[in-house]
């Protein structure tokens, strides 16, 4: 296994996910190809949970948002804007840290400059 850009690369399969945040949902799509440009994503598995969100304010004024399960309460990690490099550039991208691994950056389009370990594929 290697990482490749913005994705995970196993014997020239490309995995990616997607991430959508909703109210009192959160879910994930986990899709895989073997094109290198990710197109004719099939998806692998499906995860949905219902979460409630806190805002954090920091005295720098710094937002962050704390996920946590909506049945028991527990932490699920924390969402937050950053500034990322991508190509050269500053792109905005959503950070979430699970307070585990290490963070995981999400992109409003799919991009291959962010890799992930197989170890934070759940």
């Amino acid at each position: 296994m290697k990482e490749v850009g913005g994705l995970l690369c196993a014997n020239n399969y490309y995995y990616t996910a997607r991430l959508t945040l909703a109210d009192t949902s959160l879910a994930m799509q986990l899709n895989v190809t073997k094109n290198a440009n990710l197109s004719d994503l099939t998806t692998q598995a499906t995860l949905q949970s219902a979460v409630t969100y806190q805002l954090k304010t920091t005295k720098k004024h710094h937002v962050s948002y704390k996920v946590r399960a909506a049945t028991d309460n527990a932490s699920l990690g924390k969402f937050s804007l950053t500034k990322v490099k991508v190509k050269g550039q500053k792109t905005t991208a959503l950070a979430f840290d699970d307070d585990e691994d290490d963070v995981v950056y999400a992109f409003r389009s799919l991009n291959k400059t962010h890799g992930w370990g197989d170890d934070v594929l759940y």
